[in-house]
């Protein structure tokens, strides 16, 4: 795509203005109790305390008030210079012109003729949007959607997330064609691919060569335990909280996360680092090592994927469905992938390759 200038959707709310942490804010001042954002949980009425804070919705003043995220104005004007950026947001008609004010105030190199007013994302068209809400960008024609997250989205599969807007300009430089030259060794080698792709196999077949070595995450789920070590959701929860993890997501309701000292651990040994991880782990790993990372998309006949989803043992029909579901928006991170291995030519074959570039 780097031979015209990208077209990016960003949503307004918990993207760019802080919504939902600012109503929070005022429900706290009003009543003098303490809330988190944390205990947004899901979007719409939760049946809980927090549902108070929708009042505010309803304020004019909320729309005059309203901030920007910490980094947002940097982050718009960075997003800017790289691609043509346009603010698509949904509020009630009689806000809407407070809304827009608000947005030209915080960001004044914001082309007005470029904000778009309405609840209908699905009829827009452009390389990339960036919304905090998944129906959003399920129904999203762009190119590549993309999540932002926060605690009321961690549910979702399949979809391209990022954590902070470091990971986002990341992306854009990958769609642009600016990446970082593979120049230093040992690598850090990321397979990544939908479900029932045979990610795993192709891993442990290029580990069977001494110069590799497979990192093997951590996670909650059971069924994982082949590939991965098992733990428990409090242990899981401190290693965030004391930041051992490079990445972490969650992934039908069981959490994942990478190490970076079993990175590095590999790297000092002077192996190159194999690792299995989803697209938003892979810019996190990227990020990490500029340089010396290298993407892998593992692509699969759509029908075998669901063939080998459907054969997992441990997982019940929901997890089921969730990953067959998620094949389709799997399929479009390809687009942030290095290179695209097809492994219906075999695991012999599709490890050479990899094996050959790392050489």
């Amino acid at each position: 795509m780097a031979y015209r200038k990208l077209k990016i959707i960003l949503d307004a709310d918990d993207v760019l203005l802080d919504c939902n942490g600012y109503a929070l804010s005022l429900l706290s001042a009003k009543d003098g109790k303490r809330y988190s954002k944390q205990d947004i949980t899901g979007w719409g009425i939760l049946g809980s305390a927090v549902d108070e804070r929708m009042q505010f919705f309803n304020e004019e003043s909320f729309y005059r008030t309203q901030p920007a995220l910490p980094g947002a104005e940097e982050f718009f004007s960075a997003v800017k210079e790289k691609a043509e950026v346009f603010i698509m947001t949904a509020v009630y008609p009689e806000f809407m012109g407070y809304r827009i004010a608000r947005l030209m105030e915080l960001f004044p190199d914001l082309d007005p003729s470029n904000i778009i007013m309405g609840q209908r994302k699905d009829l827009l068209n452009a390389d990339i949007m960036l919304d905090d809400r998944i129906d959003n960008l399920l129904a999203s024609n762009c190119t590549l959607p993309v999540l932002f997250r926060q605690p009321w989205n961690g549910s979702a599969t399949g979809l391209c997330r990022v954590s902070n807007y470091s990971e986002f300009l990341t992306i854009i430089d990958f769609l642009n064609g600016d990446k970082s030259e593979i120049s230093l060794i040992p690598k850090v080698v990321c397979i990544v691919g939908p479900s029932g792709s045979r990610k795993q196999e192709l891993a442990d077949a290029i580990c069977q060569n001494p110069l590799f070595e497979k990192v093997r995450t951590y996670t909650t789920s059971r069924s994982a335990r082949a590939h991965s070590n098992v733990i428990e959701m409090n242990y899981f929860g401190f290693c965030v909280d004391n930041h051992e993890f490079l990445e972490h997501t969650h992934y039908n309701g069981e959490c994942y996360g990478t190490k970076s000292a079993d990175i590095e651990r590999i790297l000092r040994a002077g192996r190159h680092a194999v690792v299995v991880m989803d697209i938003s782990g892979c810019m996190a790993v990227y990020n990490r090592y500029p340089g010396r990372c290298h993407i892998y998309y593992i692509n699969r006949n759509m029908r075998s994927c669901v063939v080998s989803i459907l054969e997992k043992k441990g997982l019940s029909k929901d997890q089921l469905a969730d990953r067959i579901m998620a094949l389709s928006l799997e399929q479009k991170n390809m687009l942030l992938a290095d290179s695209i291995i097809n492994i219906d030519m075999g695991i012999a074959s599709a490890a050479n390759t990899i094996m050959s570039d790392m050489a």
